[in-house]
């Protein structure tokens, strides 16, 4: 429609230009007032269309919901002809899938980062609140009818669509996308039928989650037989994707974040909002406002990673893992060019000087920590215990009496020397065969298993002793100050190394950059509609630079004949990439961040080498103090371990080796002392996503790293989890 005047308020107002225009009518910016635009109607059924905002005009809706751009004014023709409304202008804001899609994303929110994200889903909650305050249904929510400013500001267009009751009489919304539209209303004409919020709170969370997951959708995933359904079939029958509490046949998209990253409260109101048994009982719109506000104050920055930002309950940061297994860049750097860092790392900033530092704490550690020190326990003296004593006496006297009884023999025979030979030997054999046999009452089995024993408690007890008083922690203190030394020394190195690694990468990301430029959305490619981009979209591939066959592989429908379409068109757009040699801005940001990196790396470096040599004398101090007192409780076991030493060897046996000791749940033990004890059996869990048996893993990040939890055997085709 050409730009004409109209009427409003029964003053004449030019129309300006066009901002927008859909299927049923065009938008213009009304000329002069640039607070106000205008939709006029393109669609022959007009009288039915003004009861409806005739209604939300008397009911002072745009007061109401000031997020929402409802009708303000009638707009006629100079006849007097009902044609549109004049409404509140939205300036600078743009569409929610320019947000959600990484793609899009660089190019109209380069700022943003996963808190705008999560802010811009909370105001969206909030946005929804207000309409259904206000007593509407929106019926349509989708990607086009939310727009977002850079100021993650939320404002909601198309409002003459929304569900709105004037007295008896209710205009229902006689529009919707499968995508967003709950189970319970798929495949449903919408013509006369009443909804609810609770139908709202469903595509809400599709929102939410599309925010959230970088674009992903909750319902699309890689089925594990059969082809893959339609948006329709995988709503209908419930197939939450990424739900961990059930199986739903599918596989999440790879390289994507899971529920478990998320705070609880986040995971169980997805889980919720998409379940058979919560169907009418969804998450609401405040009940997001509430989540996501949460959600935003446990955000944390990346330790790799100073653009990301993720719940610390996450077990690592999702979106480190997404760029490296999709070989993509979820966030951008947008720093001014003067706040760049540009001087190469020096070694003596700041008077620091490392050969000085290092000297000091090698001072330190050959004469002030002490790790060769043992408890003090009370000096002993022992004998062989009462039973052996008893034993050995008796064997004393047996032995005494045989002797003197052959040497008297001997000396009776000394006159008979004929027969001296033939007796004193006997005698003497018999002298000693009676020795060994006496020896042999006592049995050396029980008093070698005690020595075990003690010996192992002996053991275990000094490990706990040498943890409390801090041996473990010098030591691992003298290893993360000799580290912290050799990577410091090395930061130079390694500052050259990634420079040119960066400039030996620097034509493949030129062009990478330039085919990120080239949306497969606006580009006109055989066979690749609308459903098809909303599932490449799914799987991250949304220009030129995703388009590539390993990728295409794993895109559910997507053949030869799709895949060499979108092969031929991204070759003929990159036949269009010129090289540039000469450094340019992106260059010298990314340099810039090399040395920014390097100099963070080598402040948190200084940070811990500085204090080292006093830190290293406060934990040799402290050490030395608990060695100097006596310890009651290791000087009874060691009396006990002598005293099992003295039997033992009295009885002329060998000291056993002992094994050290199985390590004692929840106590640190020094690095020698390793556990020998089989581990007990465990009952594994099954994954509540496939149903494939589960490992134990380990979290390397967040509010539990260090902490264990159940993770799918199939990882990473399957991501599901148990704590």
């Amino acid at each position: 429609m050409k730009a004409t005047s109209i009427y409003i308020d029964n003053r004449e107002v030019q129309l300006g230009r066009r901002i927008g225009k859909g299927g049923e009518g065009e938008v213009y910016i009304a000329a002069g007032d640039t607070g106000l635009a205008v939709k006029l109607y393109t669609v022959a059924d007009k009288a039915s269309r003004e009861q409806k905002i005739v209604a939300m005009i008397r009911a002072g809706l745009a007061k109401k919901s000031p997020l929402t751009a409802f009708p303000i004014s009638l707009a006629r023709q100079r006849n007097g002809e009902f044609i549109g409304f004049t409404m509140r202008l939205v300036p600078d804001h743009r569409a929610l899938h320019d947000l959600y899609a990484p793609g899009s994303r660089k190019h109209n929110f380069p700022q943003a980062d996963f808190r705008f994200l999560v802010r811009s889903a909370a105001n969206i909650a909030r946005a929804i609140a207000s309409v259904h305050h206000a007593g509407c249904v929106i019926g349509d929510i989708n990607h086009s009818s939310i727009l977002i400013s850079k100021k993650a500001t939320v404002a909601l267009i198309d409002a003459d669509s929304f569900q709105i009751s004037d007295g008896s009489k209710i205009f229902g919304c006689l529009v919707g996308v499968d995508q967003y539209t709950p189970p319970e209303l798929q495949g449903r004409s919408l013509a006369g039928l009443v909804r609810t919020p609770n139908h709202d709170a469903f595509g809400l969370a599709v929102v939410v989650f599309l925010l959230l997951f970088m674009g992903r959708h909750p319902y699309s995933g890689s089925p594990r037989k059969g082809d893959p359904p339609s948006y329709e079939e995988a709503i209908r029958d419930f197939r939450f994707v990424y739900s961990e509490i059930r199986d739903v046949g599918m596989d999440q998209p790879p390289g994507t974040p899971v529920l478990s990253d998320f705070p609880a409260a986040v995971a169980e109101a997805f889980e919720k909002a998409f379940a058979r048994e919560h169907a009418l009982n969804r998450p609401s719109a405040m009940d997001w406002v509430r989540t996501l506000d949460a959600l935003e104050k446990s955000l944390i920055q990346c330790n790799k990673n100073q653009l990301h930002f993720h719940s610390r309950e996450a077990s690592g940061c999702p979106w480190c893992e997404m760029d490296d297994r999709l070989g993509t860049v979820l966030f951008i750097p947008y720093l001014p060019a003067a706040s760049l860092i540009t001087q190469p790392i020096d070694l003596g900033e700041g008077g620091f000087d490392i050969d000085a530092v290092w000297s000091r704490i090698t001072d330190v550690g050959n004469a002030a920590t002490p790790l060769h020190l043992v408890p003090r326990v009370s000096s002993v003296s022992v004998t062989p215990s009462p039973e052996l004593m008893s034993a050995n006496s008796k064997f004393s006297a047996t032995f005494w009496a045989r002797a003197i009884a052959v040497t008297l023999a001997a000396v009776v025979l000394f006159a008979a020397p004929d027969y001296w030979i033939l007796w004193l030997p006997l005698g003497l054999y018999g002298m000693f065969a009676g020795r060994g046999k006496t020896r042999q009452k006592t049995d050396p089995k029980p008093y070698a298993q005690r020595y075990v024993d003690i010996e192992r408690r002996w053991q275990t007890e000094i490990a706990k002793w040498r943890a409390r008083c801090g041996v473990d922690d010098i030591a691992a203190l003298r290893a993360a100050l000799n580290a912290a030394k050799d990577e410091y020394k090395a930061l130079p190195g390694e500052e050259k190394r990634r420079m040119a690694f960066y400039q030996s990468v620097r034509r493949s990301r030129q062009l990478h950059a330039f085919l990120d430029g080239f949306l497969i959305s606006n580009a006109k490619i055989k066979g690749i509609g609308p459903a098809k981009l909303a599932t490449l979209a799914s799987f991250g591939i949304e220009s030129a630079a995703d388009v590539a066959t390993e990728k295409l592989q794993g895109v559910p429908g997507f053949g030869p004949v799709n895949s060499g379409n979108l092969l031929s068109w991204r070759a003929k757009m990159e036949s269009r990439f010129v090289y540039l040699e000469r450094p340019t801005d992106t260059d010298r940001q990314e340099l810039a961040r090399i040395r920014q990196e390097i100099q963070a790396k080598g402040s948190q470096l200084r940070r811990l080498l500085i204090p080292g040599a006093e830190n290293l004398s406060r934990l040799a101090a402290r050490l030395k103090a608990a060695a100097a007192i006596e310890d009651p409780m290791l000087s009874r076991l060691h009396l006990e371990l002598e005293q099992a030493k003295c039997n033992l060897i009295f009885l002329g046996q060998t000291l056993p080796n002992v094994a050290p000791p199985p390590i004692v749940a929840g106590t640190p033990t020094h690095p020698v002392i390793q556990s020998t004890r089989s581990p007990p059996a465990i009952s594994v869990p099954t994954c509540p996503r496939c149903g494939a048996g589960m490992v134990r893993r380990t979290a390397q990040q967040g509010l539990h790293a260090g902490k264990q939890f159940w993770g799918c055997s199939r990882f990473p085709s399957c991501r599901g989890t148990r704590n």
